[in-house]
Protein backbone atom coordinates (compact mmCIF):
# COMPACT_ATOMS: atom_id res chain seq x y z
CA UNK A 1 0.00 0.00 0.00
CA UNK A 2 1.38 3.37 -1.04
CA UNK A 3 1.43 6.59 1.21
CA UNK A 4 -1.79 8.88 0.32
CA UNK A 5 -0.34 11.79 2.84
CA UNK A 6 3.70 11.88 1.66
CA UNK A 7 6.16 9.15 2.10
CA UNK A 8 6.72 6.78 4.30
CA UNK A 9 7.62 7.41 7.96
CA UNK A 10 10.13 4.83 9.83
CA UNK A 11 8.65 4.31 13.71
CA UNK A 12 11.89 5.08 15.76
CA UNK A 13 12.87 1.93 17.51
CA UNK A 14 12.78 2.80 20.95
CA UNK A 15 9.17 3.44 20.74
CA UNK A 16 8.29 0.37 18.76
CA UNK A 17 6.93 -2.15 21.69
CA UNK A 18 4.26 0.48 22.44
CA UNK A 19 3.17 1.63 19.01
CA UNK A 20 -0.40 1.16 18.98
CA UNK A 21 0.36 -0.79 15.75
CA UNK A 22 3.17 -3.48 17.46
CA UNK A 23 0.75 -3.90 20.41
CA UNK A 24 -2.28 -4.46 18.54
CA UNK A 25 -0.55 -7.52 16.49
CA UNK A 26 0.80 -8.77 19.88
CA UNK A 27 -2.79 -8.77 21.29
CA UNK A 28 -3.72 -10.68 18.12
CA UNK A 29 -0.18 -13.29 17.48
CA UNK A 30 0.70 -12.94 20.70
CA UNK A 31 4.80 -12.60 20.70
CA UNK A 32 6.01 -15.73 18.65
CA UNK A 33 6.66 -13.82 16.00
CA UNK A 34 7.90 -10.04 17.20
CA UNK A 35 7.43 -6.74 15.12
CA UNK A 36 11.35 -5.83 13.96
CA UNK A 37 10.05 -2.39 12.53
CA UNK A 38 7.40 -0.19 11.46
CA UNK A 39 5.96 2.56 9.24
CA UNK A 40 3.39 4.48 8.59
CA UNK A 41 2.49 4.48 5.12
CA UNK A 42 -1.02 6.89 5.43
CA UNK A 43 -2.71 8.95 7.88
CA UNK A 44 -5.65 9.89 7.78
CA UNK A 45 -8.76 10.83 9.55
CA UNK A 46 -10.72 8.14 8.64
CA UNK A 47 -7.80 5.12 9.16
CA UNK A 48 -4.35 4.85 9.12
CA UNK A 49 -1.46 2.32 7.71
CA UNK A 50 1.24 0.46 8.64
CA UNK A 51 3.20 -1.43 7.21
CA UNK A 52 4.88 -4.36 10.13
CA UNK A 53 8.04 -6.36 9.41
CA UNK A 54 7.60 -9.41 11.51
CA UNK A 55 10.25 -12.35 12.75
CA UNK A 56 8.69 -15.96 12.35
CA UNK A 57 5.84 -15.39 10.09
CA UNK A 58 4.78 -16.85 6.40
CA UNK A 59 5.85 -13.28 4.97
CA UNK A 60 8.40 -10.83 5.72
CA UNK A 61 6.09 -7.94 6.00
CA UNK A 62 2.49 -7.67 6.81
CA UNK A 63 0.20 -4.79 6.60
CA UNK A 64 -2.20 -2.83 9.91
CA UNK A 65 -5.01 -1.16 9.21
CA UNK A 66 -6.41 1.32 11.64
CA UNK A 67 -9.92 2.20 11.16
CA UNK A 68 -13.24 3.49 12.72
CA UNK A 69 -16.41 1.92 12.88
CA UNK A 70 -17.85 5.21 12.24
CA UNK A 71 -16.51 5.71 9.45
CA UNK A 72 -17.32 3.86 6.04
CA UNK A 73 -17.56 0.46 6.30
CA UNK A 74 -17.97 -1.16 9.46
CA UNK A 75 -15.26 -3.52 10.90
CA UNK A 76 -16.86 -7.08 10.16
CA UNK A 77 -18.10 -5.74 6.15
CA UNK A 78 -14.29 -4.58 5.64
CA UNK A 79 -13.27 -8.04 6.72
CA UNK A 80 -16.28 -9.80 4.93
CA UNK A 81 -15.57 -8.19 1.52
CA UNK A 82 -11.88 -9.97 1.14
CA UNK A 83 -13.16 -13.37 3.09
CA UNK A 84 -16.11 -14.03 1.42
CA UNK A 85 -17.45 -11.49 -1.22
CA UNK A 86 -14.82 -10.97 -3.71
CA UNK A 87 -14.36 -14.59 -3.31
CA UNK A 88 -18.26 -15.27 -4.62
CA UNK A 89 -17.83 -12.76 -7.16
CA UNK A 90 -15.01 -15.12 -8.07
CA UNK A 91 -12.50 -12.08 -7.60
CA UNK A 92 -8.76 -11.88 -6.16
CA UNK A 93 -9.04 -10.99 -2.42
CA UNK A 94 -6.39 -10.02 -0.11
CA UNK A 95 -5.29 -12.51 2.54
CA UNK A 96 -6.76 -11.40 6.03
CA UNK A 97 -4.33 -12.83 8.99
CA UNK A 98 -6.50 -11.33 12.23
CA UNK A 99 -8.57 -8.66 13.44
CA UNK A 100 -8.38 -6.83 17.22
CA UNK A 101 -10.61 -4.26 18.46
CA UNK A 102 -8.35 -1.10 20.19
CA UNK A 103 -9.57 -0.72 23.60
CA UNK A 104 -11.25 2.34 24.65
CA UNK A 105 -12.30 3.41 21.20
CA UNK A 106 -14.35 2.98 18.36
CA UNK A 107 -10.83 1.95 16.12
CA UNK A 108 -9.77 -1.88 15.09
CA UNK A 109 -7.06 -3.59 13.80
CA UNK A 110 -7.18 -4.98 10.70
CA UNK A 111 -3.87 -7.23 9.62
CA UNK A 112 -3.41 -7.94 5.86
CA UNK A 113 -1.53 -9.18 3.26
CA UNK A 114 1.26 -7.04 1.74
CA UNK A 115 1.07 -6.33 -1.55
CA UNK A 116 4.06 -3.89 -1.65
CA UNK A 117 4.01 -0.32 -2.82
CA UNK A 118 3.76 -0.27 -6.83
CA UNK A 119 0.37 1.18 -7.86
CA UNK A 120 -1.35 0.41 -10.94
CA UNK A 121 0.19 1.19 -13.86
CA UNK A 122 -2.70 2.47 -16.93
CA UNK A 123 -0.37 3.68 -19.56
CA UNK A 124 0.54 -0.18 -19.42
CA UNK A 125 -1.71 -1.97 -21.73
CA UNK A 126 -1.23 -5.42 -19.97
CA UNK A 127 -2.18 -3.46 -17.06
CA UNK A 128 -4.85 -2.00 -17.85
CA UNK A 129 -6.46 -4.61 -19.95
CA UNK A 130 -6.53 -6.56 -16.17
CA UNK A 131 -8.49 -3.73 -14.70
CA UNK A 132 -10.86 -3.28 -17.20
CA UNK A 133 -11.53 -7.18 -17.09
CA UNK A 134 -11.54 -6.93 -13.84
CA UNK A 135 -13.78 -4.39 -13.17
CA UNK A 136 -16.45 -5.76 -16.06
CA UNK A 137 -16.54 -8.98 -13.53
CA UNK A 138 -17.36 -6.79 -10.54
CA UNK A 139 -19.90 -5.25 -11.88
CA UNK A 140 -21.79 -8.28 -13.95
CA UNK A 141 -21.86 -9.80 -10.89
CA UNK A 142 -25.35 -10.02 -8.83
CA UNK A 143 -25.07 -8.53 -5.74
CA UNK A 144 -26.19 -11.53 -2.95
CA UNK A 145 -27.54 -11.33 0.33
CA UNK A 146 -23.70 -11.45 1.52
CA UNK A 147 -23.77 -7.12 0.38
CA UNK A 148 -27.33 -6.73 1.74
CA UNK A 149 -25.93 -4.11 4.53
CA UNK A 150 -23.59 -2.38 2.38
CA UNK A 151 -24.08 1.52 2.16
CA UNK A 152 -26.30 2.62 -0.76
CA UNK A 153 -24.98 3.83 -4.18
CA UNK A 154 -27.87 4.85 -6.19
CA UNK A 155 -28.18 8.24 -7.13
CA UNK A 156 -30.19 9.42 -4.00
CA UNK A 157 -26.58 8.90 -2.24
CA UNK A 158 -25.38 11.38 -4.32
CA UNK A 159 -27.85 13.47 -3.87
CA UNK A 160 -26.74 13.99 0.03
CA UNK A 161 -23.30 15.31 -0.48
CA UNK A 162 -24.65 17.68 -2.85
CA UNK A 163 -26.90 19.28 -0.05
CA UNK A 164 -24.58 18.92 2.79
CA UNK A 165 -22.01 21.03 0.51
CA UNK A 166 -25.02 23.58 -0.23
CA UNK A 167 -25.58 23.81 3.64
CA UNK A 168 -21.75 24.57 4.92
CA UNK A 169 -21.40 27.04 2.12
CA UNK A 170 -24.99 28.71 2.97
CA UNK A 171 -23.60 28.40 6.41
CA UNK A 172 -19.76 30.07 5.94
CA UNK A 173 -19.51 32.50 3.44
CA UNK A 174 -20.04 34.89 5.06
CA UNK A 175 -17.12 34.16 7.79
CA UNK A 176 -14.80 36.52 8.65
CA UNK A 177 -11.93 34.41 7.36
CA UNK A 178 -13.72 33.87 4.33
CA UNK A 179 -11.70 36.82 1.83
CA UNK A 180 -13.94 38.83 -0.94
CA UNK A 181 -12.55 36.20 -3.69
CA UNK A 182 -13.51 33.23 -2.05
CA UNK A 183 -16.72 34.50 -1.15
CA UNK A 184 -17.82 35.21 -4.77
CA UNK A 185 -16.72 31.68 -5.89
CA UNK A 186 -18.75 30.27 -3.28
CA UNK A 187 -21.64 32.18 -3.71
CA UNK A 188 -21.14 30.93 -7.79
CA UNK A 189 -20.80 27.27 -6.29
CA UNK A 190 -23.86 27.79 -4.45
CA UNK A 191 -25.41 29.06 -7.47
CA UNK A 192 -24.12 25.83 -9.66
CA UNK A 193 -25.53 23.58 -6.78
CA UNK A 194 -28.92 24.78 -6.98
CA UNK A 195 -28.52 24.53 -10.80
CA UNK A 196 -27.62 20.62 -10.67
CA UNK A 197 -30.25 19.99 -8.02
CA UNK A 198 -32.98 21.34 -10.17
CA UNK A 199 -32.26 18.64 -13.04
CA UNK A 200 -31.69 15.75 -10.68
CA UNK A 201 -34.28 14.37 -13.18
CA UNK A 202 -31.71 14.20 -15.20
CA UNK A 203 -29.33 12.19 -13.34
CA UNK A 204 -32.12 9.50 -12.38
CA UNK A 205 -32.86 8.69 -16.27
CA UNK A 206 -29.37 8.46 -17.17
CA UNK A 207 -28.51 6.31 -14.46
CA UNK A 208 -31.78 4.13 -14.80
CA UNK A 209 -29.80 1.92 -17.56
CA UNK A 210 -27.25 1.36 -15.05
CA UNK A 211 -27.48 -1.98 -13.22
CA UNK A 212 -27.29 -2.24 -9.51
CA UNK A 213 -24.29 -4.28 -8.55
CA UNK A 214 -21.17 -3.37 -6.02
CA UNK A 215 -19.71 -0.57 -6.16
CA UNK A 216 -15.70 0.29 -4.65
CA UNK A 217 -16.41 3.60 -4.43
CA UNK A 218 -12.73 4.97 -4.05
CA UNK A 219 -10.98 3.20 -7.75
CA UNK A 220 -7.86 4.97 -8.30
CA UNK A 221 -4.35 3.77 -8.99
CA UNK A 222 -3.49 3.71 -5.71
CA UNK A 223 -6.06 1.11 -4.25
CA UNK A 224 -5.06 -1.20 -6.81
CA UNK A 225 -2.26 -3.51 -7.08
CA UNK A 226 -1.48 -6.10 -9.79
CA UNK A 227 -0.21 -9.93 -8.08
CA UNK A 228 1.49 -12.28 -9.59
CA UNK A 229 0.60 -15.26 -8.81
CA UNK A 230 1.08 -19.03 -10.56
CA UNK A 231 2.41 -17.60 -13.89
CA UNK A 232 -0.15 -15.13 -14.28
CA UNK A 233 -1.26 -11.34 -13.17
CA UNK A 234 -4.58 -10.91 -11.56
CA UNK A 235 -5.52 -7.51 -10.49
CA UNK A 236 -6.16 -7.04 -6.12
CA UNK A 237 -7.86 -3.64 -5.22
CA UNK A 238 -7.32 -2.50 -1.65
CA UNK A 239 -9.15 0.16 0.77
CA UNK A 240 -12.97 -1.08 0.32
CA UNK A 241 -13.92 1.86 2.97
CA UNK A 242 -16.45 3.44 0.56
CA UNK A 243 -17.79 0.30 -0.73
CA UNK A 244 -21.88 0.07 -1.63
CA UNK A 245 -24.39 -1.48 -3.80
CA UNK A 246 -25.90 0.71 -6.47
CA UNK A 247 -24.95 2.71 -10.30
CA UNK A 248 -21.17 1.73 -10.64
CA UNK A 249 -20.91 4.96 -12.53
CA UNK A 250 -17.30 6.04 -10.03
CA UNK A 251 -16.32 3.49 -10.50
CA UNK A 252 -15.30 3.96 -14.06
CA UNK A 253 -13.10 7.17 -13.70
CA UNK A 254 -9.42 4.66 -14.26
CA UNK A 255 -10.81 3.68 -17.87
CA UNK A 256 -11.00 7.46 -19.11
CA UNK A 257 -12.06 6.85 -22.70
CA UNK A 258 -10.68 3.46 -23.49
CA UNK A 259 -14.17 1.41 -22.42
CA UNK A 260 -14.59 -1.29 -25.04
CA UNK A 261 -12.51 -3.99 -22.61
CA UNK A 262 -14.73 -3.24 -19.86
CA UNK A 263 -18.01 -3.35 -22.33
CA UNK A 264 -16.87 -6.87 -23.76
CA UNK A 265 -16.60 -8.30 -20.09
CA UNK A 266 -19.75 -6.87 -18.91
CA UNK A 267 -22.40 -6.76 -21.34
CA UNK A 268 -23.19 -10.83 -22.15
CA UNK A 269 -24.38 -10.71 -18.32
CA UNK A 270 -25.73 -7.41 -18.61
CA UNK A 271 -26.73 -6.81 -22.64
CA UNK A 272 -28.15 -3.27 -21.28
CA UNK A 273 -24.70 -1.80 -21.16
CA UNK A 274 -23.89 -1.11 -24.47
CA UNK A 275 -20.81 1.17 -25.26
CA UNK A 276 -23.23 4.43 -25.17
CA UNK A 277 -24.30 3.86 -22.09
CA UNK A 278 -21.26 3.11 -20.66
CA UNK A 279 -20.03 6.11 -22.00
CA UNK A 280 -23.12 8.15 -20.24
CA UNK A 281 -22.36 5.98 -17.04
CA UNK A 282 -18.60 7.18 -16.88
CA UNK A 283 -19.73 10.87 -17.39
CA UNK A 284 -22.38 11.00 -14.32
CA UNK A 285 -19.59 9.36 -12.42
CA UNK A 286 -17.40 12.35 -13.21
CA UNK A 287 -20.17 14.25 -11.70
CA UNK A 288 -20.93 11.94 -8.96
CA UNK A 289 -16.98 11.81 -7.93
CA UNK A 290 -17.12 15.83 -8.08
CA UNK A 291 -19.94 16.44 -5.48
CA UNK A 292 -18.71 13.86 -3.41
CA UNK A 293 -14.72 15.79 -3.20
CA UNK A 294 -16.73 19.52 -3.07
CA UNK A 295 -18.50 18.22 -0.10
CA UNK A 296 -14.83 16.52 1.95
CA UNK A 297 -13.48 20.10 1.07
CA UNK A 298 -16.25 21.81 2.48
CA UNK A 299 -15.58 20.20 5.98
CA UNK A 300 -12.17 22.81 5.92
CA UNK A 301 -15.04 25.02 7.10
CA UNK A 302 -15.14 23.20 10.34
CA UNK A 303 -11.59 24.56 11.62
CA UNK A 304 -12.20 28.41 10.26
CA UNK A 305 -10.21 27.22 7.09
CA UNK A 306 -11.32 27.81 3.20
CA UNK A 307 -9.42 26.71 0.42
CA UNK A 308 -9.90 29.74 -2.01
CA UNK A 309 -8.17 28.35 -5.48
CA UNK A 310 -9.27 24.42 -4.34
CA UNK A 311 -12.56 25.84 -4.76
CA UNK A 312 -11.96 27.76 -7.97
CA UNK A 313 -10.74 24.84 -9.42
CA UNK A 314 -13.90 22.93 -8.16
CA UNK A 315 -15.97 25.52 -9.82
CA UNK A 316 -15.01 24.69 -13.72
CA UNK A 317 -16.05 21.24 -12.67
CA UNK A 318 -19.30 21.91 -11.16
CA UNK A 319 -20.15 24.85 -14.03
CA UNK A 320 -19.56 21.39 -16.60
CA UNK A 321 -21.67 19.24 -14.12
CA UNK A 322 -24.42 22.03 -14.29
CA UNK A 323 -24.29 21.90 -18.16
CA UNK A 324 -24.45 18.09 -18.61
CA UNK A 325 -27.40 17.62 -16.39
CA UNK A 326 -29.72 20.55 -17.64
CA UNK A 327 -29.12 19.50 -21.26
CA UNK A 328 -31.32 16.46 -20.80
CA UNK A 329 -31.10 12.62 -20.57
CA UNK A 330 -31.44 12.21 -24.71
CA UNK A 331 -28.33 14.50 -25.23
CA UNK A 332 -26.51 11.89 -23.34
CA UNK A 333 -27.55 9.16 -25.83
CA UNK A 334 -29.66 7.35 -23.63
CA UNK A 335 -33.15 9.16 -23.67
Amino acid sequence: MSSGAGRPIPIASEVLPEHPAARAWVEAFGSACPVRSVTMLTHKHKSSVFRLEVDGWSRPSVIAKRCSNGYGTAAAIERRIHERILRAADLPSLEVYGQVPEPATDRFWLFLEDLGDRDLTMTDDGERRCFSQWLGRLHRWTPSAETGDLPDRSPAAYRQPLRSAGRRIEGSVGRPWVDADARATLARLSGLLDRIERRWDCVEDVCRSSPRTMVHGDLVAKNVRIRERGGSREVVVLDWEMVGVGVPCVDLKLLGDDLAEYVAVVQPVRPELTLGVVRAMAAMGQIFRSLLVLDWKTCDFESAWCDGPGFAALEHRMEAAARCVESGASAWGIG
